[in-house]
């Protein structure tokens, strides 16, 4: 959520938080193709959040959540969360700003509220049949979601009726700071993520999710979660896949529900042309991997550098300049050079006569 910002003469209410793709160190690890995006819980969370401080409850209740444009953290950025009071609670918007960016850039918008009494618990699921977590998440990496360790927190996932169960647990490396939050975004993707093994198996598309009809929470949860998914839809012929989820604390109490989250199907080029939209351009790096030298080489005597077969004389006085003059002559190999420091006699002879061959 960040730091609240009181600004005069303003009814919203704004918190600011400042995000890298390695701080939080997690944020690094949620990867769709390669490229590191702020999952769609981190607003979640920070919606919470802001939420939890205003209404002063832990029973937070979001509606009709729409995500507009995903985040890339490709460079360090602001995120800001605006409350603005309504007459059912307060609608909320979530932007960002780029350290080299000019504008703000909607993210996410949404409506929210205090949520109402939990229901009473539930019995833990008796499972049909189960799933390997480690070849789920293979089968997720083929597709394009290069999930690190952090964002792998799905113990089992198995079967009951029409219903599917998974097990979470938040990794070891995020416990010591999972008090800084309502509802972990990690705990809370894992969750969701439970919702893959209705992918279709063929092809590498992606599942996005772009909307929530509500979210309800009603405590924080411990370091481990029951998720269970029904009333799982998938029309428009796999193009988009909508469900409900329901979060489950070990003793069978209902932590959290999501209802109506929405999911849009997006295959590699699609996301690699959205991505360009929003990344910034690349620098050639072919020459990252060199540097400059400089290596002797012999210069090439031109026409004016050339030896001359003609005669110089040249007067100087007794302080030295005649030998300077004379060794650079030398250099420019001119044939003959008559240097005189002495008054001229009546012989004329030359006191220096000098042939550089």
């Amino acid at each position: 959520m960040g730091q609240r910002l009181h600004l005069a003469g303003v009814d919203s209410v704004r918190f600011e938080s400042h995000l890298t793709a390695r701080s939080p160190a997690f944020l690094e690890d949620h990867q769709i193709y390669q490229t590191v995006l702020l999952p769609a819980t981190a607003y979640l969370e920070m919606a919470i959040a802001a939420g939890a401080a205003v209404l002063k409850t832990e029973a937070i209740a979001l509606a009709d959540v729409a995500i507009l444009q995903a985040l890339v953290l490709s460079e360090a950025s602001n995120l800001q969360i605006v409350l603005q009071p309504s007459e059912s609670g307060y609608e909320f918007e979530i932007f960002s700003l780029a350290d080299a960016a000019e504008s703000w850039t909607l993210h996410a918008t949404g409506k929210l509220n205090q949520a109402e009494v939990a229901i009473a618990p539930i019995p833990q699921p008796q499972p049909n049949s189960t799933f390997s977590a480690t070849d789920f998440y293979e089968k997720l990496s083929d597709r394009g979601f290069d999930y690190g360790r952090s964002f792998r927190a799905i113990e089992q996932i198995w079967t009951e009726g029409e219903q599917i169960w998974g097990q979470i647990r938040l990794p070891a490396d995020l416990v010591r700071d999972a008090d800084r939050y309502h509802l972990h975004p990690v705990l809370l993707d894992a969750c969701i993520q439970v919702l893959g093994s209705c992918f279709p198996t063929a092809g590498d598309d992606v599942y996005l999710p772009i909307e929530l009809a509500q979210l309800e929470v009603y405590r924080r949860p411990s370091l481990r979660l029951w998720s269970r998914i029904d009333a799982i839809d998938t029309r428009d012929n796999s193009h988009n896949l909508k469900a409900d989820l329901h979060l489950f604390d070990e003793d069978g109490n209902l932590v959290a529900q999501l209802q109506g989250i929405a999911f849009r199907r997006v295959s590699r080029k699609a996301f690699e042309r959205a991505m360009r939209k929003v990344l910034p351009p690349k620098h050639d790096t072919t020459d990252w991997l060199y540097e400059i030298t400089w290596q002797p080489c012999a210069l090439e005597a031109t026409a004016g550098d050339r030896a001359t077969a003609e005669t110089w004389l040249i007067f100087a006085d007794r302080q030295g300049r005649a030998k300077l003059w004379r060794n650079g002559w030398k250099r420019k190999a001119i044939e003959q050079c008559w240097f005189r420091s002495e008054p001229p006699t009546s012989s004329r002879k030359p006191l220096s006569n000098r042939n550089p061959a």
